[in-house]
Order: structure tokens, then sequence, then C-alpha cells
């Protein structure tokens, strides 16, 4: 009697039971749980900077300088961003919006010409970027930190839930 499931050349070898999924070990289930749960990281800071870049693009278009939908596009994405990503990967959102702040801002400057960008003025110019953007930074780092806080409790709430009803 034959074996349907003998791959081998040797009709007496039975393969291993599958399992169903990737063998575990350095490269299987968990990598793959761990590659899975890295894309809401990349997502989060590869599309945040979009809003703030809308906003600064529209506060050019109606004057010289970024403002208030500057402020609103990285407070929506700082909240957009501290909402999706896991607990654990927080550690990559909360610091983000000084840096993309910053970055934004020089970008629109440099790109719509407001800047030269050169020589000596840059340093001075990097100075006026941190402050028009400083109180956008600070509105988004509060934002990120409220929401931190909001799902902090929510987790020890279902914590204690789970608790009791375990326990009755």
């Amino acid at each position: 009697m034959t074996n349907p499931r003998v791959t081998s050349a040797d009709p007496g070898t039975i393969p291993a039971p599958r399992s169903g999924g990737p063998p575990a070990g350095p490269r299987g289930r968990g990598a793959h749980r761990a590659c899975k749960g890295a894309r809401p990281v990349r997502r989060a800071l590869l599309i945040a900077p979009l809003l703030p870049v809308l906003g600064a693009c529209a506060d050019r278009a109606a004057g010289p300088h970024v403002g208030w939908g500057f402020a609103a596009g990285l407070v929506l994405a700082a909240v957009w961003a501290a909402s999706a990503v896991r607990p654990a990967q927080l550690w990559w959102v909360v610091p983000a919006p000084p840096p993309v702040a910053a970055a934004v801002t020089m970008a629109v400057a440099l790109v719509t010409g407001t800047s030269t960008g050169k020589g000596a003025a840059l340093p001075a110019e990097a100075v006026r970027w941190a402050v028009d953007a400083f109180p956008a930074m600070a509105a988004a780092e509060i934002a990120v930190l409220i929401v931190v806080g909001v799902r902090s409790v929510r987790s020890r709430r279902r914590g204690r839930s789970g608790d009791v009803r375990a326990q009755g």
C-alpha cells in the first residue's frame, strides 16, 4: 500500500506532518508577525507627513508663512499616527512631530522661494523656521501625549475588566 503524501524516492519514508503555516524559527511565524507589526509604523511614518505638507501648501497659498493649516495638519497627522500603531511601537511616533514640523517648514520655504538656503543666512533662516513651527510642534506633541494617555487608560480598564470576569 502506498502513501499519497510520500514525495521522496524511497516509498518507505513518510514526511513530517504539516502544520499549515510557515515553520517556527528565525524566519518562521515570529518573523512574519514582526514584519506584519512593522507595517503600521512604516505607514504612519510615511503617510503622516503628507497632512502637514497639505496644510502648509494651503497656508502658502493664503500668505507668506505657515499657519493654522500646517498646525492642524501636523496635529491630525500626529493623532492618526499615535492611534494607528501598536502600543509597543509608540516610541517611533512620540518623538516624530518636531522633526516632521522642521522638515516640512524648511521644505516649504525652500520650494516656494522664500528662503535662499545658502551661506551665512541659512542658520538665521533655520531659527526662523523653528520659531514659525514651534506652536505646531508643541500642539502636535501634546496631542500625541493625550492619545498615549487615553490608550493607556483604556488598556488598563480592559485589563481590570478582564480580571474581574475571569474571577466571577
